[in-house]
């Protein structure tokens, strides 16, 4: 029975060792797979970095393109803004100095045309004024210069605050007041 057990004990050792060797190498490929796996992650890494870094690269040089050809535009496009500023400045100054010539213009005609009708006037109140200042001459030499009468001609020389130069019109004429 000795032997038996013996034997069994052998085969079981023996089993063990087998055991403990595959536990090992079981081990060791574990290691192996996970160095091989962790070197993959850190190639996978390293190559999704270095295309990030390539991407961002590419990236922000077509951003710069961008911003340097939007750049350009906007300084063409300013430019032209200032031109056109300066042409609408030129075109309102002359427009400007058109618009106070032609008010001079108008200006002159109207007090050409204001002054013609006041020499009108004036001429058409003169005649009847003359008439009038007639017509009190004889009235005054009729009547005489006496102590009494002195008062009522001085009166009729002076002028009259009742009467203006609106009162008196040109024979046949309308009033100024029933004009308008």
């Amino acid at each position: 029975f000795q032997d038996e057990i013996t034997e069994q004990a052998c085969l079981r050792e023996k089993e063990v060792r087998e055991l403990r060797e595959q536990l090992a190498v079981e081990a060791r490929t574990r290691e192996a797979v996970r160095d091989s796996v962790r070197d993959a992650v850190k190639r996978h890494l390293a190559d999704e970095r270095a295309a990030r870094e390539l991407h961002n690269s590419k990236f922000a040089e077509s951003m710069e393109g961008r911003f340097a050809q939007d750049r350009t535009g906007f300084q063409q496009q300013l430019a032209q803004m200032k031109e056109r500023l300066a042409k609408l400045e030129i075109s309102l100054g002359e427009a400007a100095d058109r618009q106070k010539h032609e008010m001079e213009m108008v200006k002159e005609k109207l007090h050409d045309e204001v002054q013609g009708r006041l020499w009108e006037y004036h001429g058409s109140v003169r005649d009847p004024c003359a008439v009038l200042k007639e017509r009190v001459d004889r009235l005054e030499d009729l009547v005489g210069e006496t102590t009494h009468e002195a008062p009522i001609a001085k009166r009729l020389r002076e002028p009259s605050p009742e009467l203006s130069l609106n009162d008196v019109h040109a024979p046949g004429e309308a009033s100024p007041d029933r004009r308008g």
